[in-house]
């Protein structure tokens, strides 16, 4: 009897915390007056990708996904993977490389996770992106109307070096 209720109440906060925790999955940010960042990430679907595991003392860990370095996880298969992002600049839209960006957030997305900032030539656009778990950052020189990743990191002196607190 007793585990009967105690399954009910689990299913109960399982089922209303994914309701309340739902991810979103598209946001905006306005990060000057004329400088917005739109990214877009979805469900991560191991079955399209090639997974490479290594052993971490005695679990078989995520190591690799398609070949490539995995950033935003904990060595667990990721629940999200960031499909695009976009700066747009006065009007104009320059594609972000977000290759090996893996739960990008959870819940909310928030605007002083993420920065930008003259630099010669250009503008860096830098994100702090987490989940709670493989916290990890990037950085974007754009500079005309073509980017390219200078920074993706999960070193925390990096992590604290962008976005210290």
């Amino acid at each position: 009897m007793y585990k009967k209720i105690i399954i009910l109440f689990f299913t109960i906060f399982v089922l209303t915390s994914q309701k309340s925790f739902s991810i979103k999955k598209e946001c905006t940010i306005n990060l000057s007056k004329n400088i917005k960042l739109h990214l877009y990430a979805s469900t991560f679907d191991s079955t399209q990708h090639s997974i490479t595991r290594c052993k971490v003392i005695n679990w078989w860990a995520i190591s690799l996904i398609n070949g490539k370095q995995v950033f935003g996880t904990d060595w667990e298969m990721p629940k999200m993977q960031l499909d695009s992002a976009k700066a747009e600049i006065n009007g104009k839209v320059i594609d972000l490389d977000v290759s090996c960006m893996y739960n990008p957030w959870f819940g909310e997305i928030q605007k002083d996770f993420f920065s930008c900032k003259e630099c010669e030539g250009g503008i860096l656009i830098q994100g702090l992106f987490s989940d709670g778990a493989g916290t990890y950052v990037a950085q974007w020189k754009i500079v005309s109307n073509s980017s390219i990743r200078t920074i993706i990191s999960n070193d925390e002196k990096i992590i604290r070096s962008l976005f210290p607190r």
